[in-house]
């Protein structure tokens, strides 16, 4: 019974060391101990964004009057563009803007959204984005299109690679935000 109680303590102690280290060295994951049929500990990974918006960029750490910048240069063998999404936030509302620059196929593009109020249903696409992008970009897909994302709230910028030729998450996104839009 004491062995049991002292193998107990043994894993909480452990849990908490993991959890904090976690915190420490990994601010979008954190590790949250369980307990397998056996009795045995087990530490799950767990992607969280909220918990530490001041280390992550995302729309859930944007703060009133502040500005969230989502700038993309994406790169293949037929095209070289950059992307701008620019995102505000007032007291009760978020908006957003994109513009993008960029040659395809040898042809000059340009394209320009003006500002439009972001719906909950908006807000909840650019959430999943997100959450797919830093998905995304812990794998290797070896495609020759290599996209790069820089994810800007003030002084907080995250870079994130990609070379998924199968997402086009910054271009689905923008079909969300401004469809039917004719600006």
């Amino acid at each position: 019974m004491i062995i049991r109680h002292f193998q107990i303590i043994i894993m909480l102690l452990i849990a908490a060391s993991a959890f904090a280290i976690s915190k420490q060295y990994s601010p979008s994951v954190i590790l949250e101990p369980s307990f397998n049929k056996h009795g045995y500990m087990r530490l799950d990974r767990i992607q969280t964004f909220v918990d530490t918006p001041h280390l992550f960029a995302t729309i859930d750490s944007l703060k009133v009057g502040s500005k969230y910048l989502i700038n993309v240069k994406s790169n293949g063998c037929f095209h070289h563009s950059e992307l701008y999404l620019t995102i505000l936030r007032n007291e009760t509302d978020y908006f957003a803007s994109f513009k993008m620059n960029g040659k395809i196929e040898g042809e000059k593009v340009k394209r320009r959204f003006k500002k439009i109020k972001l719906t909950i249903i908006q807000l909840d696409a650019l959430r999943n984005f997100e959450k797919e992008l830093i998905k995304i970009s812990a794998q290797t897909f070896d495609c020759t299109t290599v996209d790069i994302y820089s994810l800007l709230i003030g002084s907080t910028e995250n870079i994130l690679k990609t070379d998924n030729c199968n997402w086009n998450g910054i271009g689905k996104l923008i079909g969300v935000f401004f469809k039917g839009s004719d600006n």
